[in-house]
């Protein structure tokens, strides 16, 4: 594994240990399922440069956090440029960004890095697109992939037929677990654990997915009229939304293990509820396995303006080989706000509940995320091994509050169970609080 935050030589002092803690609490998205990522609304905010077609907008960001007697601080900046002409689009997002970390023992460390987040050329029209550069991806399944890549993207829609064909390289330099985003840290604040591998260069870790999706028909009305509480419309007993099946790879000088993907997925609904079961054979030399992913959720629209929405994620590992692990490294599922629990910590769980209240340019989340099998993926060491009491756990409530159309405020405030590192090798079972303030100004 490159990533060098992961050494015990990182570990050697108190406060290096909660540093990497921190840098987890300072990057945190507001997506409705915790999808992280550098924080960024620009897309939602580009204005004209005169009346040309070349649209742009900036956006800054400051954040405070604390977790026990440590603190860190961050301020980031990004600034994007869109020219859309037709059927063609331009785009190109970057940024930079700094962060300083302390505690009560003087220990500090300040860092600066600054990067691309996207910067693509689209042509795209009523039945077909095509995406060539830096792009962030997601996979028409709801696990696989969700990460950004450099690479091509092509989408077609043949009446109730979806096709979507990907691939490309995944860098440290612009991954969502790379340097620019400081992922890394996150990923690794219980040092000693192996995470994704992520190149340097083109070719090194790379991937390519091919799914092909079914549609029966296009919703005919909003997307909450079905599962408003006071609608007069009966809602359907069942509906198929879509039904699809994929082929996954990830292949390159430093994929240790490659590995074939293959599976099928499907969204329904079933009494006002939203059913996405997928599951997807990994065959690889001794790691076949079968992975499972099902989600449920239910959204409200109420008649006041209010939505309410309630979601659950359960994702797990059968093994066929009892040697077998979960080889995805760009699922980015990001369970829980700290801890990110992803594939390493299968068998997972995650649910919450958000109230958006558009009255007031609010919303309340309360969230949780915790490991429900054995751990695994430590540092071995057979006179210290791992307790099941040392599986992750993660609590959560974050309110966010829109003031005006440029500024959004977000808080947060946890609680979290996780194994630390005290010392080579040597786990405990750590428990904390955490908080966290962020401000973003776009314009």
């Amino acid at each position: 594994m490159q990533n060098q935050s992961i050494k015990c030589n990182m570990v050697k002092t108190k406060g290096y240990k909660k540093g990497l803690i921190l840098i987890g609490i300072l990057l945190i998205s507001t997506g409705a399922m915790a999808q992280w990522e550098c924080p960024s609304r620009i897309g939602g905010n580009l204005k004209p440069v005169g009346s040309s077609d070349l649209m742009w907008a900036t956006e800054l960001t400051t954040t405070a956090g604390s977790i026990g007697g440590d603190g860190v601080g961050n301020a980031m900046a990004f600034f994007g440029l869109d020219y859309s002409q037709n059927n063609f689009t331009i785009y190109a997002e970057g940024g930079v960004k700094s962060w300083i970390r302390f505690n009560a023992n003087n220990y500090h460390n300040t860092k600066y890095s600054y990067g691309l987040r996207e910067t693509f050329f689209r042509y795209k029209n009523d039945i077909q697109s095509l995406t060539l550069g830096l792009q962030s991806t997601q996979g028409e399944d709801f696990y696989l992939l969700n990460e950004r890549v450099a690479g091509a993207n092509y989408r077609a829609t043949f009446g109730n037929w979806s096709l979507n064909a990907l691939t490309g390289t995944v860098m440290d330099q612009f991954a969502r677990n790379g340097t620019f985003c400081t992922l890394g840290f996150l990923y690794n604040i219980v040092p000693g654990r192996q995470r994704a591998i992520i190149g340097n260069k083109f070719g090194q870790t790379n991937l390519g997915m091919l799914t092909l999706s079914y549609k029966p028909k296009a919703k005919s009305s909003d997307e909450f009229s079905s599962d408003n509480e006071f609608s007069k419309n009966k809602t359907n007993l069942f509906k198929l939304n879509n039904i699809g099946a994929l082929l996954y790879n990830e292949y390159g000088s430093q994929v240790v293990t490659p590995a074939l993907f293959s599976g099928l997925f499907t969204e329904i609904e079933l009494a006002g509820l939203t059913f996405k079961p997928e599951i997807i054979l990994q065959s690889a030399n001794f790691n076949n396995a079968l992975l499972y992913s099902f989600i449920i959720q239910k959204q409200i629209s109420w008649n006041n303006g209010q939505q309410t929405r309630i979601f659950g994620k359960y994702i797990g590992m059968h093994q066929i080989d009892t040697t077998a692990v979960a080889l995805n490294s760009f699922s980015n599922v990001f369970a829980g706000e700290v801890l990110r629990m992803d594939a390493l910590e299968l068998p997972l769980f995650q649910a919450g509940i958000k109230q958006s209240v558009p009255s007031l340019k609010a919303s309340l989340k309360i969230q949780m995320a915790m490991q429900t099998g054995k751990t695994s993926g430590y540092t071995a060491n057979p006179y210290n091994p791992i307790l099941n009491n040392s599986r992750m756990q993660e609590y959560d409530m974050a309110i966010s509050k829109n003031i005006g159309k440029n500024l959004l405020v977000n808080g947060w405030f946890g609680y979290m169970v996780y194994p630390k590192m005290t010392s080579p090798f040597i786990y405990e079972t750590n428990k904390n609080f955490w908080g966290k303030i962020e401000m973003r100004l776009s314009f």
